[in-house]
């Protein structure tokens, strides 16, 4: 008989509770019993588990180059069993990574498969390697926080070719906490007074910023906290910046701004102010929101200017009649007063006998404004003028009595009209001639008790243009003391024959004696007619008045002006005595280094009376006007005309003053 073969396999489980383990715990324990039964020369082997799929774990993972990572791989048969086999291991791409046993190596930025292979069974999981940060670098650096305030930091990180990298963890640190901290996402608040690096850290890379923290800014005050300008000029503003102790801080940004830059414009970092036009402005220091401010008074000290001028028509002929010329300009006033009048003048060509010249005057606009108009005055140019080229000059004064002067080469030199062409045939060569003798002058009169008035006419021809003005004049023995009286048009008949009058006073107490009698006349062409001194007029005076006025005290306030915020006004007072006639006038005159002249005349006494008072009057110094010393000069004059003149000397001698100092940019 043969064997009987068998095989019989069975299995046991027992679970055992262990002592101290809790509800729930044990041990499983598999027993196996096999019993195989043989016979007739054959064995019968159990079967062997076949690997039909690899899990590879973790399935995909991200490393920096020159990192490594594992992977590892288990092969399962079809029942999800793990089978012992032998795998092997392969990169689909060794330059990006490579592998051995499971353990890969990062070698250069990008994505590999990573494949566990067990025969044709194969498992994949997915690498990326990611390139190294190189540097990091924070920003802002250095940079400010205030006390209790913060500021944003950002760290830019870069690979070895200097390209931005994203999505790296960094860490952020401070040198110390005390001082200012930082969040994790680099947010830095400052906390007390001092400096501080903030750190951020990827991949073994740092940056840093240096981190000052300062007080805020409590108080910002400008100096000067007001200020005259004339315009065009410059100055300069300070601001003092302090904190809430009072502690001055040097190392604040100070921003500047000006309320209106039409009047005044401020460099935004510097604090310059340069005045523009006249007017006022605020301009303002701004420090971490914090303000002070100066009061900005603009003075116009820009003369106005001509933008065009024109002489209509630029040719004329006289020789049958008078022609009329009108004159436009159009000024403009970009220092803020307006112009004021605009005076046109036309001179004789050089050479013209008495250099006539004639003139007028624009006191209105005739369209546009004061700071941009048009300004026109119509000239007659008389019958019998010279011919031959007039040059023309023009003068522009705004309301503050800035003025622009120009000449006929200034004008041509600017491009506008500065001559009018002037034929004539019959140029006027004679000047009037008087015909008889003057009217209403007496052999004598007597001045001893009351002064001695007399209405004196004369008959006047001129065969051309015709008379234009009338002169008389009495002169005193003394050759300096005269009195006289003008006519500008006949009382009767016409300029080309007719009468003039005008009458005249010799004073009481004049000086007795004989006075000449003068008398001038003057044709529309400046022909001029004068006569000798050969006629007399005897003045008797039984009590005569020849001592002049008595400077007892003058004072001149002030002293010392500055012209460069515009015009000043100087006062002067005299003290006056006078024992004769009494005072009748007081005259302030001072003459510039450039023979500038302005004076004043009073008339009248302020306080007092003209046998003792005080005389007071008033000079504008325009602006502009030449810097330097300006002599003083005064005279006072009594009813009788004796006259006191105190020059440099004179007023030095009485411990007057003798000058005003003129300050000008």
């Amino acid at each position: 008989m043969f064997p009987i073969l068998c095989w019989v396999a069975t299995t046991m489980m027992r679970v055992e509770r262990r002592k101290g383990l809790g509800v729930g715990a044990a041990t499983l324990t598999l027993l196996t019993f096999v019993v195989s039964c043989g016979g007739g020369g054959h064995d019968i082997t159990a079967p062997t588990p076949v690997a039909t799929q690899i899990v590879v774990s973790p399935s995909a993972t991200t490393i920096i180059a020159g990192q490594q990572a594992t992977f590892t791989a288990v092969a399962k048969d079809a029942s999800g069993n793990a089978v012992n086999e032998s795998l092997t291991w392969t990169s689909s791409d060794p330059t990006v990574a490579s592998v051995a046993s499971g353990t890969v190596q990062g070698l250069k930025a990008g994505t590999t498969t990573i494949r566990a292979t067990d025969g044709t069974i194969n498992g994949d999981a997915t690498l990326t390697v990611l390139v190294p940060v190189s540097d990091v670098v924070v920003t802002p650096s250095p940079t400010i926080v205030l006390i209790n305030q913060t500021a944003q930091l950002t760290a830019a990180l870069h690979d070895a070719a200097g390209a931005t990298i994203t999505g790296r963890t960094v860490t952020w640190s401070s040198s110390n906490d005390a001082i200012a901290s930082v969040s994790a996402t680099g947010l830095v608040t400052g906390k007390t007074a001092g400096t501080v690096t903030i750190s951020a850290v990827a991949e073994g890379k740092t940056g840093s910023s240096t981190v000052t923290v300062r007080s805020p800014v409590a108080s910002v005050t400008v100096s000067p906290t007001t200020l005259a300008l004339g315009s065009g000029k410059s100055s300069t503003l300070t601001a003092t910046v302090k904190d809430a102790s009072g502690t001055i801080l040097t190392d604040r940004t100070v921003t500047w701004s000006s309320s209106d830059p039409s009047k005044a414009t401020v460099g935004s970092a510097t604090g310059v102010v340069t005045a523009v036009s006249a007017g006022t402005t605020t301009v303002t220091a701004t420090s971490e929101g914090q303000t002070g401010q100066s009061t900005i008074t603009v003075t116009d000290l820009t003369p106005p200017s001509v933008a065009s001028l024109s002489a209509s028509p630029a040719s004329i002929n006289v020789s049958s009649g008078a022609q009329v010329v009108t004159f436009s300009a159009n000024v403009l006033d970009a220092g803020g007063s307006g112009v004021s009048r605009v005076d046109f003048a036309l001179n004789a060509p050089q050479g013209t006998a008495n250099n006539p010249v004639y003139a007028c005057s624009a006191m209105s606009l005739s369209s546009g404004t004061s700071s941009n108009g048009v300004w026109t005055c119509p000239m007659t140019i008389p019958a019998g003028s010279a011919p031959g080229t007039w040059t023309v000059s023009v003068v522009a004064i705004d309301a503050v009595l800035n003025r622009r002067s120009l000449s006929s080469a200034n004008l041509a030199s600017s491009g506008l009209q500065s001559t009018i062409a002037v034929a004539n045939s019959n140029p006027d060569n004679t000047p009037p001639a008087p015909v008889g003798g003057l009217n209403g002058i007496p052999p004598q009169v007597d001045v001893t008790t009351q002064p001695a008035t007399m209405t004196v006419s004369v008959r006047l021809t001129d065969a051309g243009a015709g008379v234009a003005h009338f002169d008389l004049a009495l002169v005193a023995p003394d050759g300096k003391t005269s009195v006289g009286c003008s006519a500008a048009a006949p009382i009767t008949g016409t300029t080309a024959d007719g009468t003039w009058q005008c009458a005249v006073t010799i004073p009481q107490g004049a000086q007795a004696g004989n006075w000449s009698i003068l008398i001038r006349a003057i044709d529309a062409v400046f022909n001029t007619y004068q006569s000798a001194a050969s006629s007399t007029l005897t003045v008797v005076d039984n009590a005569p008045d020849t001592t002049p006025p008595t400077f007892v005290g003058l004072t001149v306030s002030p002293t010392t002006v500055d012209v460069s915020t515009g015009a000043q006004t100087v006062t002067a007072t005299a003290h006056l005595t006078d024992t004769g006639t009494g005072v009748s006038s007081f005259v302030f005159r001072v003459a510039a280094p450039d023979s500038t002249i302005a004076r004043c005349l009073a008339d009248h006494p302020t306080a007092g009376t003209p046998s003792d008072g005080t005389w007071t009057c008033q000079i504008t110094i325009p602006p502009g006007g030449a810097a330097g010393d300006w002599a003083i000069t005064v005279q006072a004059s009594d009813a009788a005309l004796n006259t006191a003149t105190l020059g440099t000397a004179a007023l030095s001698a009485a411990n007057f003053p003798t000058k005003i100092t003129v300050i000008s940019p």
